[in-house]
């Protein structure tokens, strides 16, 4: 493409017709999926259901992991206090411990479940 010269007047492309762009301005630009956005096409908003809160061990931090050859253990704390080693199915503060990971474990509690990542 070259550019106009000096004197030229410069000329701009005719723009397309908008239906080129619906597809853009339909779906969300920057979203993983780029589906349309199905929020023009509800026509009734219901009420979201009532999210139940999941009950989470705020007292407990993981402070590391120990590798042995037979099985995993964790160094937790509870409440600042001084920590303790734990393994898999030893319980804390009414917490199961279900699985040890390099970096995290993972804590159950009927059907509650959470993951506690080391030094969060």
């Amino acid at each position: 493409m070259t550019s106009p010269q000096q004197g030229e007047p410069s000329v701009l492309p005719t723009p397309r017709p908008n239906v080129f762009y619906d597809a853009i301005t339909d779906r969300p630009l920057f979203a993983p999926s780029r589906r349309p956005n199905m929020i023009s096409e509800v026509l009734e908003i219901e009420e979201p259901e009532q999210v139940q809160e999941i009950r989470r061990p705020d007292n407990l931090v993981l402070s590391g992991v120990l590798d042995g050859t037979l099985s995993r253990s964790a160094f937790i704390s509870v409440g600042g206090l001084e920590g303790e080693w734990f393994r898999t199915n030893d319980e804390i503060e009414g917490w199961a411990i279900t699985d040890i990971g390099p970096d995290a474990i993972t804590l159950t509690d009927g059907n509650d479940s959470f993951r506690l990542e080391l030094f969060e």
